[in-house]
């Protein structure tokens, strides 16, 4: 009953937080983009060849999407969540001190393996928080990370890189993600419907 009270007293925290975590989704996969020049400078590569990240990411991260739904029925949606955060915040700290093309091609498979798993726990939380009546407005507000994320973030990580260089973005990136890893843990409310098999 006090998980439902502080819900309900201040839902739009947990919009906040839940869109925050949208806008570093997005971040995450749109973020080479502005990128692709400096990275193939140095790592001396072709910048169709330093936009394969991109796919990369986006491929394991789609795969993983398909099963973390039915672990976050089976565990809950907030340890879900955490650890993708986290794993994305230790894989964007690491990619900033990548030596080569190699490691950071590797680094960036394995972000997209940890970040599947946070847009299926985040949507499923929206779902076990709020009613019915009021889900799709905090849908609403929540899918709006995707157009912050798209027309103030990813310039903000371009920016970063013009000013001091690219490796700066993903450690932001990193910290970004580290951040909202230790707000999901200990602020986010425990999820109110997942289902533990019996």
């Amino acid at each position: 009953m006090r998980r439902k009270r502080s819900r309900q007293a201040k839902p739009w925290q947990l919009l906040l937080f839940l869109m925050t975590c949208i806008v570093l989704f997005v971040t995450t996969i749109g973020m080479l983009g502005p990128l692709l020049v400096d990275l193939a400078t140095t790592f001396r590569i072709s910048v169709a060849q330093a936009g394969q990240l991109a796919t990369i990411t986006a491929f394991p991260w789609a795969l993983t999407s398909l099963i973390t739904g039915w672990l976050s029925d089976r565990y809950g949606r907030k340890p879900l969540l955490s650890i993708s955060l986290l794993g994305i915040g230790t894989c964007s700290t690491l990619a900033a001190l990548a030596p080569n093309f190699a490691t950071l091609a590797l680094l960036r498979i394995l972000t997209g393996m940890v970040g599947g798993a946070g847009p299926v726990a985040l949507m499923a939380t929206v779902g076990d928080h709020f009613a019915p009546v009021e889900r799709g407005r905090a849908m609403g507000w929540v899918n709006a990370g995707f157009g912050i994320a798209t027309v103030a973030i990813i310039p903000l990580v371009g920016a970063i890189a013009g000013a001091w260089g690219w490796r700066w973005s993903f450690l932001t990136v990193g910290g970004m993600a580290f951040f909202l890893a230790g707000g999901a843990w200990w602020w986010l409310p425990a999820t109110a419907s997942h289902l533990r098999p019996g």
